[in-house]
């Protein structure tokens, strides 16, 4: 609706901005909007507030109200080591300053994300502190706008070209409204609302919304609506899920296997799972035998045997640590295998 309002004003046309929005089509892996014979555009949303950017070249744009986090560990998790190194630093002069600062990385990395067509779980950005930033083949600048009326809000343009020209514009929508005036009266949420709280703190599976909504008292058609809102905004994405959840798995050097079960708990299906397992290891080069290898001589490391019966006790030992850290039983046997054959003391 705020898309037909904003672009029916910004051509002065509202017949033909609903012509406009009804021919809007997807583009790219993860689903860009487009509008063929129209501006670029992209559309953010935080708490009951939204926004649209149109622009003559490609952008994106992001906003978000402060709120209470853990903003050095999120930074240091998902931000560049440049940006989680500002945000840390950014602590030391007060919150206000540290807000600003972590929610200023915050919209501009989404911003990017956007403008490059991305999926809103994207890896390996560049740094984004500096006023521009190459990526994509293309050189990105930021910049930011006045929004009327909003308090502790950050916000950030993304696009292609140096910005010569701001206009702002505020559209007051009955049903955005309606949500204010819902808040203030103490009614419960729409489940839109409700799952976009849920999945504003972390990478949340759909599995895993569609369970907290019903958990909430939403219908199942309600539920469904929302999460289909959801994945059209790129907020939900099952196999970007996986992809993160197999380098974060590695990470705390675990095997494939492991991953693979928890993310059955999660509700990813089978398919998907599989698929962003193989994409891992093709990307990342990733040799498991070579990982659970490498534990296994940390092991030893750590343990001393005398005698051969001990020795047998330690290599059993490895075995059902690296079974618990979820590598295959053909990556395991290999490995115990390999170390009888060697020297334990080593």
């Amino acid at each position: 609706m705020l898309l037909r309002y904003a672009i029916g004003d910004y051509i002065g046309d509202r017949e033909r901005a609903d012509a406009l929005v009804d021919s809007m089509r997807e583009t790219g892996e993860f689903g860009k909007p487009v509008i063929d014979g129209f501006e670029h555009f992209s559309i953010s949303h935080s708490g009951s507030t939204w926004a649209v950017l149109i622009s003559s070249g490609s952008c994106g744009f992001d906003i978000q109200y402060y709120k209470p986090c853990d903003r050095v560990g999120i930074a240091k998790r998902f931000y560049a080591p440049q940006e989680a190194q500002v945000v840390e630093t950014a602590e030391s002069h007060g919150i206000d300053v540290a807000q600003d600062v972590f929610f200023g990385i915050w919209t501009r990395r989404e911003a990017l994300i956007k403008a490059l067509g991305l999926s809103v779980a994207q890896t390996g950005l560049p740094s984004v502190t500096e006023p521009a930033v190459s990526c994509g083949g293309n050189t990105w600048y930021f910049g930011s706008l006045t929004i009327p009326g909003s308090k502790a809000l950050s916000n950030s343009i993304c696009v292609a070209e140096p910005v010569t020209e701001i206009v702002v514009k505020e559209i007051r929508l009955r049903g955005i409204d309606d949500m204010d005036e819902k808040k203030k009266s103490g009614k419960r949420k729409s489940a839109l609302e409700e799952a976009y709280s849920y999945v504003s703190s972390r990478m949340r599976t759909v599995s895993e919304v569609e369970k907290h909504l019903r958990e909430k008292g939403y219908s199942d058609e309600e539920t469904q609506a929302a999460v289909n809102d959801l994945i059209g905004g790129r907020y939900l994405d099952d196999y970007q899920y996986a992809l993160r959840y197999f380098e974060h798995n590695r990470e705390k050097h675990r095997g494939c296997l492991r991953a693979a079960r928890e993310l059955a708990e999660k509700g990813v299906d089978r398919q998907t799972v599989e698929n962003a397992r193989e994409d891992f290891i093709y990307e990342n080069s990733v040799d498991e035998f070579e990982d659970a290898l490498e534990l296994a001589r940390r092991e030893l490391s750590f343990r001393s045997s005398s005698t051969e019966a001990e020795d047998e006790k330690t290599i059993a030992s490895i075995g059902r640590k690296l079974e618990n850290r979820g590598f295959s039983r053909s990556d395991i046997f290999r490995v115990l295998e390999y170390i009888r054959k060697s020297d334990v003391h080593d």
